[in-house]
């Protein structure tokens, strides 16, 4: 379903669309800014192992906010995720 939706946009417009499909805004959000040649679906249940690795220039915080976790050493998403509250 998510090609044919792909294929007819790409057939009416003319351009690509990047199509992410997950259980929550944000982390659809970051699929479709991955989704380069096809749409790209995140299973319910697998979130956090998708985002994991990501980069935290994907976070939607400030430039500021992004500089200040990597003075802190934090790279990826899951490193901000584990650390303690």
């Amino acid at each position: 379903m998510t090609e044919q939706v792909s294929n007819e946009v790409i057939r009416i417009t003319g351009l690509r669309s990047q199509i992410g499909i997950a259980s929550s805004k944000f982390v659809a959000g970051v699929a479709a800014s991955l989704a380069v040649t096809s749409p790209l679906i995140v299973e319910r249940g697998q979130e956090r192992a998708f985002l994991t690795p990501l980069s935290i220039e994907l976070l939607p915080i400030s430039p500021e906010a992004t500089a200040w976790l990597k003075r802190l050493g934090l790279r990826t998403i899951g490193q901000v995720a584990d650390l303690p509250v």
